[in-house]
């Protein structure tokens, strides 16, 4: 793929998947700015704390070779293919030198240690069912890490302090860690997943005044007999696909009753606590590499929203929302908008 080399001067927007502005000058002098989409012009993670300037690309397409006056080769290129880029100023065609160009792959199947943002050279399993599916058994371990017991507490109150006396729906209950901390003050619980072993493992644990059913489904597919009361979802947010997104929101929303509570819990991304982002696609999801004890890597959709994406997202479906940020968490607690 041909591109534009550019300079991300700096970070302008923590709207997913983050927005960065980038400048180049093209052979009469005229400096161009862009602003867009992170992924659009670098595979690695921004934000607002990382140093700048630094390089980036911009995808193009060649429309004319010719020399000038003085014989030097010029390329007349535009950025509205294959990315319908352009700058502020709406500009998409611009005469650029060779050296201001680059043959860049932005999906490469050889692995660099340089460049931890590109895809390496070992088998992947990027189907998140699956991966879930050989971690069950080992899932429940994350939890015990000590850094985060604070956090964990704080959480468990949170939750039981929401859902106290309520039938709720639980969407992703993997092996029922959160599934059993709301069961001491639910009234009931209906909780749900898509793979039947984290649901066994679910099951096995105690349940003392025995309030809490499963069942196997795909979110997109439940279609309990009656709305229940509230409803939670635990580090599935995080996997959800943005462009996606707006469609599981609406479900979600039409699984609980009028006023019902609808509460997601998912990760903040530390530098010290999480694994790197390694990719990012032409939709702005990130992807983490994650290696189980079987010794088996999958590459997993984790996307990390700001509060101002989060916020805006639900503009027009919720009401009465809440964020509480815990150091390594976060919870999410609002009523859904009805058609």
């Amino acid at each position: 793929m041909l591109v534009i080399r550019v300079s991300i001067t700096k970070f302008i927007s923590d709207d997913q998947p983050g927005f960065v502005e980038c400048k180049f000058t093209d052979v009469w002098g005229k400096e161009h700015i862009v602003q867009d989409k992170v992924p659009i012009v670098t595979e690695k993670y921004l934000d607002a704390d990382s140093e700048y300037p630094q390089e980036g690309s911009i995808a193009c397409q060649i429309i004319k070779e010719w020399n000038d006056a003085n014989g030097l080769r010029i390329f007349t290129v535009t950025i509205a293919k294959p990315w319908s880029v352009d700058t502020i100023d709406g500009e998409t065609e611009f005469d650029l030198r060779k050296e201001q160009l680059s043959e860049l792959d932005r999906i490469t199947e050889t692995s660099t240690a340089e460049s931890p943002n590109v895809r390496t050279n070992f088998p992947m399993n990027s189907d998140i069912i699956s991966y879930y599916n050989k971690r069950a058994k080992e899932y429940d371990k994350i939890y015990a890490k000590p850094e985060r017991q604070a956090d964990l507490l704080a959480a468990e109150q949170i939750l039981q302090r929401i859902f106290a006396d309520k039938n709720v729906l639980e969407i992703a209950c993997g092996t029922g860690y959160w599934t059993q901390k709301i069961s001491y003050k639910a009234k009931n619980i209906l909780a749900t997943d898509i793979n039947e072993s984290v649901i066994e493992i679910a099951k096995s644990k105690d349940y003392p005044i025995n309030n809490v059913r499963f069942l196997t489904s795909d979110i997109f597919e439940l279609t309990p007999a009656h709305k229940q009361q509230a409803l939670f979802g635990g580090f599935i947010w995080s996997h959800i696909k943005l462009e996606e997104l707006e469609t599981f929101i609406d479900k979600v929303n039409s699984l609980v009753e009028d006023q019902g509570p609808i509460v997601f819990m998912d990760n903040r991304f530390a530098d010290d606590n999480n694994l790197p982002i390694v990719e990012t696609d032409s939709f702005g999801n990130t992807y983490q590499d994650r290696t189980l004890e079987d010794g088996t890597t999958h590459r997993v959709i984790k996307n990390f929203p700001t509060e101002t994406f989060i916020m805006n997202k639900l503009s027009g479906k919720a009401i009465n929302l809440k964020l509480t940020p815990l150091q390594y968490y976060w919870i999410l607690e609002y009523m859904p908008v009805k058609d």
